[in-house]
C-alpha cells in the first residue's frame, strides 16, 4: 500500500486525521488505526514517529486489553523506527 502514496503526502495529508482514530470513543476503531498504522511507519518522517510514539504510550493505558496488548506488539515492531530519546 505505501508503494502507491508519496511519503509527504502521507506525512502532510495522511498521518493526522488518521491519528484522530487512536482517540476514538470506539474501541473497535482504535485497535483498527492501531493496526493499520503499522504498514506506514516505514514512510514517516521523524516527527510524525515521535508523534505516533507518543500515542502508542497513551494506549498502553487504554481499558481494552486487546489494545494495551497490540500497542506493546506494535512498539516492539516499531522500535527500530525510533529515536534514542523515544527508546
Amino acid at each position: 500500500m505505501t508503494k502507491h502514496l508519496d511519503k509527504n503526502a502521507l506525512n502532510v495529508s495522511v498521518f493526522e486525521p488518521l491519528c484522530s482514530g487512536f482517540n476514538d470513543s470506539s474501541a473497535a476503531l482504535r485497535e483498527l488505526t492501531l493496526k493499520a498504522t503499522l504498514a506506514l511507519v516505514p514512510s514517516l518522517n521523524s516527527p510524525n514517529v515521535e508523534k505516533l510514539s507518543r500515542y502508542l504510550v497513551r494506549l498502553q493505558s487504554d481499558a481494552e486489553t486487546s489494545i494495551r496488548a497490540n500497542a506493546v506488539i506494535f512498539i516492539a515492531k516499531i522500535a527500530p523506527h525510533l529515536s534514542e530519546v523515544s527508546k
